[in-house]
């Protein structure tokens, strides 16, 4: 006979609740966790329920939802595929994945599933075609274009194709491939503007505008101007560029019009007309982020004040440079280098350079030379008012280990005006100019063998207009391998006297911590100058500029290296002058620049002179 329960197992009893409701519970548990927008917590709790009851179809899309809401589409979309096959035709679920499917990029492998799943679904086969691009299988795009195009010609996907055909590297193959399009039906108006549109990408600007000439001639429509005044405006034609932005303007005023009309003007210097239509834009679209982007730009080059702000020159496709600098004690260094810039993904750009180097020390004693390769790799991302990016890399020089350095700099625009933050590290001759610093790397031997001197630099830059005047500072602080610290500050002003003509003025402030026998160490040297500067400026053609600054210096040299300075010990003041003069030419798909300089000052009748060069290629 079974015994009765006691109090205590009734109890129990009571309290104790199936398995089922336990579930339950916990199913509107993730649910509250899902409206209260906590997915990641959402999510756990559904994989959970799933490991339970993997059938349950309701704890599956529970699970998809707080994938997709949390922006974990590729993760969603694998619940979902599971999903169709438990639900088909479910309305719920098929709104679901067409969200999630056009709200990221999938890989190939991803879209070759959603066309298995739906062969005659276009968009699928066309997310397929733009994986294979991206993942560098092009003439499998082109394959799956063609199964797209095989029912009827399609502007985007001639113009999809085009690009496959790019990416395959046969421009010219794409290009035929939309002009026969075009020939079998030349009087669809959408397959001959992705046709110009085509030629106009692979810089056949003269075919292109032939094709909106016709286009226009049958529909004068502003989009169609303006596509027509981008290709003018990339073929240096100003005038006709900006005719076409006004006839646009004409047709249907909007912000896009305004934007490029501003521009053309900015290029062609007209910076008042180019505010105009800045004006006009930001009446149409005042939170728009390229309004902002074009005031700024507007601003800087008004007023150009950036003296002292790192500048990585990854915005153009290829970039060769030189420069030469030598004093009047036999010190010299010379570099020939050329970078290369290639697109990343997510809007960044990315560089490799190589550089030879030379420094030398030629004077009563001996002649000694050390060369050098360095290469470095880059990248930088610019956002609507911020630039950030950073080098690194590694200098080899003639019998002597390699010295890596590196750089990575925050640049910060408001308007026209400009701070920067670097942080760099390297070896130290390029600011020294003394082979002494590289001792080591020039073949001392024994007991006055030493190890090269790297440093470390953190700079602060700030530079704006200041009413009519031009303003620039910055500071570094720098600590050098041997124990040494440099502290630098600089200053630049400059105020506009007539068109062409302005007062430049310029401080430095050079301080070292400590006395060193390998290179010109001053306890203090502030040199202040003041002189005339004449220029010429233009965003296309010919830009020169030519300045003089005499001034004065207090040195304290106290311990300084005797052979730098003849006036070692010596508490001075010191005359000062620096002269310079710059020339540029700039076209639309190159530039080319040129700049010299001589100063001198210090004690003892110490000169420098250096030059360099740059030619740059747009992409």
């Amino acid at each position: 006979m079974r015994r009765p329960a006691s109090r205590t197992e009734q109890r129990r009893s009571s309290v104790r609740k199936p398995a089922s409701d336990l579930v339950a519970v916990r199913a509107e548990y993730a649910a509250v966790l899902l409206q209260a927008e906590r997915y990641k917590e959402a999510a756990k709790e559904y994989r959970a329920l799933l490991a339970l009851d993997s059938r349950n179809t309701s704890y599956r899309l529970g699970l998809a939802r707080a994938l997709a809401w949390s922006n974990r589409f590729r993760d969603a979309d694998r619940e979902l595929r599971v999903l169709v096959g438990q639900r088909p035709g479910d309305p719920t679920v098929q709104a679901l994945v067409r969200t999630v499917r056009t709200s990221y990029d999938p890989p190939a492998s991803d879209a070759a599933l959603w066309v298995a799943e739906r062969p005659d679904h276009a968009p699928y086969r066309v997310a397929l075609a733009q994986a294979l691009v991206r993942e560098h299988r092009a003439r499998l795009a082109i394959a799956q274009y063609d199964t797209l195009l095989a029912a009827r010609d399609s502007a985007p996907l001639l113009i999809g194709l085009a690009g496959a055909y790019t990416a395959a590297g046969d421009r010219a193959g794409g290009i035929q491939r939309v002009r026969a399009a075009v020939d079998r039906q030349p009087g669809d108006s959408a397959v001959r503007h992705a046709y110009a549109l085509v030629l106009a990408s692979a810089r056949q600007y003269d075919a292109a505008v032939a094709q909106y000439d016709t286009l226009l001639a049958q529909n004068p429509v502003a989009p169609l101007y303006l596509d027509r005044a981008r290709v003018n405006a990339a073929r240096d034609r100003q005038t006709e560029a900006q005719a076409d932005v006004r006839a646009a303007l004409a047709d249907k005023p909007s912000l896009d019009a305004y934007l490029l009309l501003g521009e053309l003007y900015r290029r062609s210097g007209d910076y008042d007309a180019a505010r105009t239509a800045y004006e006009r834009a930001r009446l149409l679209g005042a939170r728009d982020p390229r309004v902002m982007v074009a005031f700024a730009q507007l601003a800087r080059e008004e007023r150009p004040v950036l003296a002292f702000i790192p500048e990585y020159d990854d915005g153009y496709q290829w970039q060769a440079s030189g420069m030469t600098a030598g004093d009047n004690i036999g010190m010299s260094y010379t570099t020939l280098g050329i970078r290369r810039t290639l697109s990343l993904p997510y809007g960044a750009t990315g560089s490799i350079g190589a550089e030879y180097r030379r420094l030398g020390a030629d004077d009563q004693f001996e002649s000694r030379y050390v060369n050098g390769i360095a290469v470095d790799a880059g990248i930088t991302r610019a956002f609507t008012n911020v630039r950030v990016g950073g080098r690194v890399g590694t200098a080899a020089h003639s019998s002597a280990p390699a010295i890596p350095y590196f750089s990575l700099a925050a640049t910060g625009w408001r308007g026209a005006f400009a701070a920067s933050v670097e942080a760099s590290g390297g070896p130290s001759y390029p600011s020294l100019l003394t082979l002494a610093s590289l001792d080591d790397v020039a073949g001392a031997r024994g007991a006055d063998s030493k190890k090269a001197v790297t440093e470390r630099s953190l700079r602060i830059s700030l530079g704006g207009p200041v009413r009519a005047a031009d303003l620039a500072i910055a500071g570094e602080r720098t600590l050098m391998s041997d124990g040494n610290l440099r502290l630098t500050v600089e200053g630049f002003g400059r105020y506009p006297l007539t068109p062409g003509i302005a007062a430049v003025y310029s401080l430095s402030v050079l301080r070292f911590s400590e006395r060193s026998a390998r290179y010109w160490d001053p306890r203090s040297y502030i040199a202040n100058a003041l002189g005339l500067e004449a220029a010429t400026r233009r965003v296309r053609g010919w830009s020169a500029a030519v300045r003089f600054l005499p001034g004065v210096a207090q040195a304290d040299e106290v311990g300084s290296l005797a052979r730098v300075t003849a006036g070692t010990g010596a508490r001075t003041v010191v005359g000062q002058l620096t002269t310079s003069g710059e020339m540029s030419y700039r076209a639309r798909a190159w530039e080319f620049a040129v700049a010299a300089s001589y100063g001198r000052g210090r004690s003892g009748g110490y000169q420098r002179a250096g030059a360099n060069a740059v030619l740059r290629l747009t992409p």
